[in-house]
């Protein structure tokens, strides 16, 4: 009896000829009840939706997969995206954000601090800027946040960080 084909005894399983390069992009995941997630997100050089790479809001706003490899140092640990309630960045191009772009230097800014459930009560608040990349007349914080995407990107005192709108209480403007 002959035993099943393993994966590498299959033609193309394995082979660098077949495998699609990726770029690695640090993140620290912040999920319900405070719990942390540290590790990388691999990203396709080319995105395929814009120019460009691929970038992690790109992940975080796809509507499938559900689930968010991660890798961390020994093992991938697959996050549930709905489970996500911040993402720390360390890239503006990975937020959305462009660095030095045009579209950003005139887009007007709005700081918010931001009240999110699912957090203990010293984690609860974010404070930073938004980025109101909107047309005439719907620059407002209400027309940003109720754009279709579950993440938006708000500029921290310590950072830059993803939102996931699902976990948002209150919003206010200091």
């Amino acid at each position: 009896m002959s035993s099943p084909e393993t994966q590498t005894d299959r033609p193309g399983v394995g082979d660098e000829q077949f495998r699609v390069p990726k770029v690695k992009v640090d993140v620290d995941l912040t999920l319900e009840d405070g719990l942390r997630v540290r590790g990388a997100v691999h990203l396709l050089p080319l995105a395929g939706v814009h120019a460009g790479r691929e970038r992690v809001i790109d992940l975080l706003t796809a509507p499938d997969p559900h689930f968010l490899p991660v890798a961390i140092t020994d093992r991938v640990q697959l996050v549930h995206k709905t489970r996500i309630i911040l993402v720390s960045l360390g890239s503006p191009e990975d937020a959305g954000l462009l660095a030095g772009n045009e579209e950003e230097e005139t887009a007007e800014t709005v700081m918010v601090e931001v009240e999110l459930a699912g957090l203990p009560s010293e984690m609860r608040r974010v404070t930073g800027l938004i980025y109101l990349r909107m047309p005439p007349g719907q620059r407002r914080v209400i027309d940003y946040l109720n754009q279709p995407d579950s993440f938006f990107p708000l500029q921290t005192g310590g950072g830059l960080v993803l939102v996931n709108k699902a976990y948002i209480l209150d919003v206010f403007q200091p």
